[in-house]
């Protein structure tokens, strides 16, 4: 008998489980087993070291590889989509226009003149109305959204594009919400995120949940946060793969396993916000986003999109690269 029957045949007494990584000290601590009930490898224990390089980590469960864990993806990606709750809207004590007037930054006459104007067009907050008055300047009105969301002001025009950490996720999950990161700690434990209009949490959560860090919201001028926006995209073109056309979560999946075979990534993180779904590929020190537009509801089916796998793939692929492609067409053979 050799000595992975041996391990294998005490793993089965013992009732170790398919994540072997978390159990506590011994030779389980860097043994585990496919996560995936239909692995032809399932039978086997594979040391720490072979995994390291050639197995496939996502959340807390562990594959042979990207293909094996295919089906795994597939459920997460409908659960992501399909369960998705964007966060209730908070009920202020204090409305944006009461706050000002108390702060004597207008008085009650500018405030009905705004009011009146918001009512003509709803799309178009009161701040920006009182804006588009001259009843008000960004500052003040940055100032009073400090105060109403119980946030620190940032003084982002004050620090240049260059030092803001943009590197830490997509640009596009910052621009969906209207925000840019301001700072990040010496650690990486820290990321400061200044908003223009509502505090997304739903957003911070998610950066909390993939970049391991606790996030701390604070309020800046509209076009502090546009101009470092679009500052950042034009000093640095998009890299990373963003799918702008709704997909089905079998080719959402599909095109995750293709990028993760295609760099041999060894793990793999997935959130949600309210407007995209995120990958993020990780082997050793290469880090590669994968970025999904999605509908604004999220009980939009992903298959309205009408993407069929025997189609040309014409979807908003930005980098234009095989990848896609041969994700739906494999889903096709």
């Amino acid at each position: 008998m050799n000595l992975l029957s041996l391990l294998q045949r005490t793993a089965e007494n013992t009732g170790v489980e398919n994540n072997a990584t978390s159990a506590s000290g011994g030779i389980w601590s860097w043994l585990a087993r496919c996560a995936n009930d239909a692995c032809p490898h399932k039978r086997r224990m594979v040391p720490f070291r072979i995994r390291k390089s050639g197995a496939f980590q996502v959340e807390d469960r562990w594959f042979c590889g990207p293909g094996c864990a295919q089906d795994f993806l597939l459920l997460r990606v409908r659960s992501l989509i399909s369960r998705f709750r964007s966060a209730a809207p908070r009920a202020h004590r204090i409305p944006i226009g009461m706050l000002l007037v108390n702060r004597g930054a207008i008085d009650r006459i500018s405030l009905q003149q705004a009011l009146f104007r918001q009512k003509k067009d709803p799309p178009r907050r009161l701040g920006e109305q009182l804006l588009s008055l001259g009843a008000i300047d960004e500052f003040q009105l940055a100032a009073a959204l400090s105060q109403q969301w119980a946030c620190p002001y940032y003084p982002l025009e004050s620090q240049p594009v260059e030092l803001l950490p943009f590197s830490l996720a997509p640009l596009e999950v910052f621009r969906a919400s209207r925000s840019a990161p301001a700072y990040i700690s010496a650690d990486q434990r820290s990321l400061h995120v200044a908003f223009c209009e509502r505090v997304d949490h739903t957003m911070l959560y998610a950066l909390e949940s993939m970049l391991d860090c606790r996030t701390f919201p604070s309020v800046a001028t509209a076009s502090a946060v546009k101009n470092a926006l679009d500052s950042r995209a034009t000093l640095f073109p998009r890299q990373e793969p963003f799918f702008e056309t709704v997909r089905d979560a079998r080719d959402i999946s599909a095109i995750l396993a293709s990028y993760a075979a295609e760099i041999r990534a060894s793990r793999l993180k997935l959130v949600r916000t309210r407007h995209h779904l995120w990958g993020r590929l990780l082997r050793e020190k290469v880090v590669r986003d994968v970025l999904f537009l999605l509908p604004e509801n999220p009980q939009t089916a992903i298959r309205s999109s009408g993407i069929s796998a025997n189609e040309p793939d014409n979807s908003a692929d930005s980098r234009n690269d095989s990848v896609s492609k041969f994700s739906v067409a494999a889903r096709a053979q």
